[in-house]
């Protein structure tokens, strides 16, 4: 189900590669971003992947920020996946300076994060600020794909508002609902309701000054990539210069029969999250009846450690 990913991982990882590289995988995790590659390493590649740690319960990253069990200067890529998502803001900060560290001089880092994956890091960044993140998937106008928005909500203005909320227009059982995230401290909230349903709760909550901020997820995800290098460059004394920072966007064909069983459910859910899309009017561009579009979006950061 992740051949779009494939197609963005060898697009941007593999040509940072050489024989007999030394890449260091942060994060591995089971081992997807290698998979992902398959074949497509070049001959002699030395793959090697960090231990796991658990940062907080229910939270599995790498051995970050400072990768004490690397030597100075003996890796030529460093990369990662869906990673950078799930470490708080100072951890990010000083992982770049970690993996400044471990790369050889004119050495790549490459941080992909897929943004079909809910990032789990707006929870505690959110959190030490006070709000409570809402992700929602917003149909673009035009219908050409869905777009991942992302709303702040101010927590202690949720809670005092929660009066003029059942007021409201509201049904008691969305107010309960509503109530119900105040206990979720460093959760992120998603909403797959129906868009009439979702936009009545932004205007009331908009109505009652209780939204910080609307935005799309991709800008987010790529500014906080962009600017915790930048603070790393500045605070931390490492020197990466960004090759690029930015979304990428691969599409394939996959076979509608090898989607054959999929609840129906499912299918809805990992629709929106725009991994496939089932509907006969595919705004992607028309198909037979034989294939379907299976769409991945990313955030891709290239940068890297000049030669001295």
């Amino acid at each position: 189900m992740r051949p779009a990913l494939r197609r963005i991982i060898r697009k941007m990882l593999v040509p940072h590669l050489r024989v007999g590289s030394a890449v260091l995988e942060v994060g591995a995790g089971s081992g997807e971003l290698s998979i992902l590659i398959g074949d497509a390493l070049p001959p002699g590649t030395h793959w090697m992947s960090t231990d796991r740690h658990s940062m907080r319960p229910g939270q599995t990253v790498a051995t970050l920020p400072g990768l004490p069990e690397i030597s100075d200067g003996v890796v030529d890529v460093v990369a990662e996946l869906s990673v950078a998502d799930a470490i708080v803001w100072p951890v990010l900060v000083d992982s770049f300076a970690g993996m400044w560290r471990v790369l050889k001089s004119g050495g790549t880092l490459v941080r992909i994060l897929d943004l079909r994956e809910e990032s789990g890091i707006l929870g505690p960044d959110a959190a030490q600020r006070g709000y409570i993140p809402l992700l929602y998937t917003d149909d673009c106008e035009g219908g050409q794909e869905f777009s991942r928005r992302l709303v702040f909500i101010h927590r202690d203005r949720l809670r005092a508002q929660l009066p003029a909320l059942r007021q409201g227009s509201l049904s008691s059982t969305q107010v309960d609902k509503i109530e119900s995230w105040l206990d979720v401290p460093e959760g992120v909230l998603s909403d797959e309701g129906p868009p009439w349903q979702r936009n009545r709760l932004l205007a009331e909550l908009r109505q009652l000054q209780i939204l910080a901020a609307e935005i799309d997820l991709a800008a987010y995800a790529q500014n906080r990539l962009a600017e915790a290098l930048v603070e790393a460059n500045r605070m931390r004394g490492s020197g990466f210069e960004i090759g690029y920072c930015g979304p990428v966007i691969e599409q394939t064909m996959v076979k509608r029969d090898t989607l054959a069983g999929l609840p129906k459910r499912t299918a809805a859910v990992v629709s929106r999250y725009g991994l496939i899309r089932l509907w006969e009017n595919d705004p992607f561009g028309p198909h037979n009846n034989k294939y379907v579009r299976i769409r991945s979006t990313a955030i891709v950061l290239v940068a890297h450690k000049h030669a001295a």
